[in-house]
C-alpha cells in the first residue's frame, strides 16, 4: 500500500520531494506527474479525462495521483498548478 504524504505548498516543493524520492508512486502515475510538471498550464485547467488521454492512462490513474501527495481531490491538486500560473503571471 502506498503511503499518503502531507501536500506540498507549491510546485517547487513538489519537485523537491520527487527529486529526493520522498514520494513513492507507480509507473503510470509517474507518467502523469511528468506531464503535469512539464505542462503546468495545461494541467491547471485540464479535466481528469483530458489529462488521462494526454498521458494514455486510465482516468483512475489520474484520479489517484493527487492522493499520493496528500491532496483530497483532483480539484485540490489542480489548484496548486493554478496558483503557480498566477504567481508566474505576477512576475511577468
Amino acid at each position: 500500500m502506498l503511503q499518503k504524504y502531507e501536500r506540498p505548498t507549491d510546485l517547487q516543493e513538489m519537485r523537491k520531494r520527487i527529486a529526493l524520492r520522498h514520494v513513492d508512486f507507480p509507473r503510470k502515475a509517474g507518467k502523469v506527474l511528468r506531464f503535469a510538471l512539464e505542462h503546468p498550464a495545461d494541467t491547471a485547467f485540464s479535466t481528469i479525462s483530458h489529462l488521462a488521454r494526454q498521458c494514455r492512462v486510465s482516468n483512475a490513474t489520474v484520479l489517484r495521483l493527487p492522493g499520493l501527495f496528500g491532496f483530497n481531490s483532483f480539484h485540490e491538486f489542480r489548484e496548486l498548478f493554478q496558483a503557480e500560473i498566477r504567481r508566474a503571471r505576477r512576475w511577468d
